[in-house]
């Protein structure tokens, strides 16, 4: 499975199947939309997670990029109701002249802790 990169960007060998997020934020730094796109037994499927049950403002992958002003690797965790699949993340701030405005994501599926 995968291992942390320590330096460059990940880029895919062929057709991406790793589930793919971007998180919309207002000026305020807020989470507006965020459309998470995963592939389940069906073919793909789409979420908005940008729910109020999903607490997306406080997830170490909005969180861990602001604090740090910059890209950041989660730890492994398995992602429940989405790919369901042990994964890490890495997500980038995408800026504009105003700031950063979205923080996207890619996935990277990994063995679970411990094996």
């Amino acid at each position: 499975m995968a291992s942390l990169p320590t330096r460059g960007r990940f880029r895919c060998g062929g057709p991406c199947e790793s589930p793919r997020a971007a998180a919309l934020l207002d000026e305020a730094g807020a989470v507006t939309a965020s459309p998470y796109v995963y592939r389940a037994a069906d073919g793909f499927q789409t979420l908005d997670l940008a729910q109020p049950d999903y607490n997306i403002d406080e997830q170490e992958w909005i969180t861990m990029p602001l604090a740090a002003d910059g890209s950041v690797w989660t730890p492994p965790y398995f992602d429940a109701g989405g790919g369901e699949i042990w994964m890490i993340t890495c997500s980038v701030p995408a800026r504009d002249a105003e700031g950063i405005f979205a923080i996207v994501t890619s996935d990277l599926p990994v063995d679970a802790p411990g094996r």
